[in-house]
């Protein structure tokens, strides 16, 4: 068993899927256009779905070879208790990977943990979801830590009556579980955005990890760059409260995503407000509107830590 907490998945930093695809091996195909696809090396590190559901970390020594893994929302498998993910390739790991997925719990969540399903059970027709070992229940961040000894094929969320069933995940009283619990706003769930509680560090933390590091970029360097905004170590820090440069606004402003810069620099909006230079994540696509919405909602929450 692993023995990185929350706390430390926090510190690492995680994040960003929705729609369907081929279930072939990576590369070639575009694919759909919310998959995540990031190559990880011995090293480790983390992949997470566009929309922060699913992430899954990697420990050093978990992978024997870089290897480019790819997540997407996936409606192929079995119904369960809210969206899956399609996770590709399907390898085994020499440590056991974190696999944390977040979203609103139900009432009672005390049975709830990740589920997955291996592809050798799939492809032979007798695919069913699996409970993973639970690491972690965090309730006050609507988040499951489990382990799972491989990268499997599906990954989703389990809860009372729909883990482990083979007749592909209905209530106990045959009622699709996906239609009483699963996507219903809550009292913590604000009506205008979608979103329940969001924090920094389980939430938007993942963002900048997964698109705004590497390659030199928002981290020191040698020589160095040229942007003084290091999102390395402490992005909370970076970020909250701390003027722009090039623009009169900060680039986090707690409860006033209207003001806050950084959101512009992501829709490629930053002329609106006098900001100059090219959006951001800079070389890559553009982040899905889902995933900008999210950020909106979380510095409209007045950007928890």
């Amino acid at each position: 068993m692993i023995a990185t907490s929350f706390d430390a998945l926090r510190c690492t930093g995680c994040l960003l899927v929705l729609g369907l695809g081929a279930l072939g091996a990576c590369g070639g195909d575009d694919g759909p256009a919310d998959r995540v696809r990031k190559t990880i090396g011995t090293e480790g590190g983390l992949i997470s779905s566009h929309d922060g559901v699913l992430t899954i970390v990697l420990q050093a020594g978990a992978l024997v070879e870089a290897t480019e893994i790819e997540i997407y929302p996936s409606d192929d498998p079995p119904l369960v208790f809210g969206p899956a993910y399609r996770v590709r390739p399907n390898v085994p790991l020499e440590i056991d990977a974190e696999v944390t997925y977040r979203r609103v719990l139900p009432a009672d969540p005390s049975g709830v943990t990740v589920g997955a399903i291996h592809r050798e059970d799939f492809e032979n027709g007798s695919g069913f979801w699996r409970a993973l070992p639970r690491l972690e229940l965090d309730v006050e961040n609507d988040a499951v830590l489990a382990t799972d000894s491989e990268l499997s094929m599906f990954y989703a969320l389990l809860d009372d009556g729909v883990a482990g069933t083979e007749d592909g995940g209905s209530s106990e009283d045959g009622s699709d579980p996906t239609t009483e619990t699963a996507g219903e706003e809550t009292d913590d769930t604000d009506a205008t955005t979608g979103f329940g509680p969001l924090s920094h560090a389980v939430d938007i933390a993942p963002i900048w990890a997964a698109n705004c590091l590497g390659m030199g970029c928002h981290q020191p360097q040698e020589p160095p760059g040229p942007t003084t905004l290091y999102l390395d170590s402490d992005p909370y820090a970076a970020l909250v409260g701390v003027s722009a440069i090039g623009a009169n606004l900060p680039l986090v402003d707690p409860g006033d995503p209207e003001d806050s810069y950084v959101l512009y620099k992501l829709r490629n909006e930053q002329a609106d407000v006098n900001g100059s230079g090219s959006p951001m994540p800079l070389g890559k696509p553009m982040l899905p509107d889902a995933t900008i919405a999210m950020i909106e909602a979380w510095i409209g929450q007045g950007a928890p830590e």
